[in-house]
């Protein structure tokens, strides 16, 4: 009797030394602002990544993505990488961050594409969380703003650029009419004397309308005196 509880204890203590089977790794999302936000944000799982060869550089074709939301598959996505440009660091191409965008309070995913050029511009491919249907719908406008940068306070995405050594611009969209749509543009120039001019401009009828022109700084709106310093 003394062997068989002895036999027994040995294969428990096995059983408890026994390695888990490793679970797939998954990116966390974006945290919300409040913990009590229903229901819990997606998690993206990059399930597999298909490659291409151009010139050498090793870039993702396509990547499959698995969307889960409180511990359940929900959405797979598919997503096709288009290379019209070869970055500069395509070792980031295809990392996939969270920021809510559309301003909805919910966290929308970014799949990086990128840096391009000599400024190394930043671009990315976006998809908008749908907080009725539960999934995430590509939006294709977002690929073309270079260098995101997100303000809450005014509920804009600003894309700031450098022109030339002397000149920086600034572009602000907003999500209006199911797409990113640029709607005002800022730039700084700096003389050989060193001052700095402010211009800004702003669309009207599907053009860029002049507002002001080369001021100085304390002419500007106080909006863009704080969206120049992002």
């Amino acid at each position: 009797m003394k062997n068989i509880w002895t036999l027994m204890l040995a294969c428990c203590l096995l059983a408890a030394c026994r390695p888990q089977a490793p679970k797939p790794a998954e990116v966390a999302p974006f945290a919300a602002d409040s913990a009590a936000a229903e229901p819990l944000p997606p998690a993206v799982r990059i399930a597999d990544t298909k490659y291409e060869q151009t010139t050498g550089r090793r870039l993702p074709s396509v990547m499959r993505l698995e969307v889960s939301q409180g511990g359940q598959l929900i959405q797979n996505i598919d997503h096709a990488f288009r290379w019209d440009d070869e970055p500069v660091n395509p070792e980031d191409a295809g990392k996939i961050t969270y920021r809510d965008v559309n301003f909805d309070n919910n966290p929308d995913l970014l799949i990086s594409l990128g840096s391009y050029g000599n400024q190394g511009v930043q671009y990315y491919d976006c998809y908008l969380w749908d907080s009725a249907l539960h999934r995430f719908n590509p939006e294709p406008t977002f690929r073309d703003i270079g260098n995101p940068l997100v303000s809450e306070k005014y509920r804009c995405i600003v894309s700031r650029q450098r022109v030339s050594a002397a000149e920086y611009a600034w572009r602000l969209y907003v999500y209006a009419n199911r797409r990113f749509e640029l709607t005002e543009m800022a730039s700084v120039e700096y003389d050989v004397h060193q001052s700095t001019f402010y211009s800004l401009w702003r669309v009207q009828g599907g053009s860029l309308n002049p507002v002001l022109q080369h001021v100085a700084p304390d002419r500007l709106p106080a909006k863009w005196k704080e969206l120049v310093q992002l």
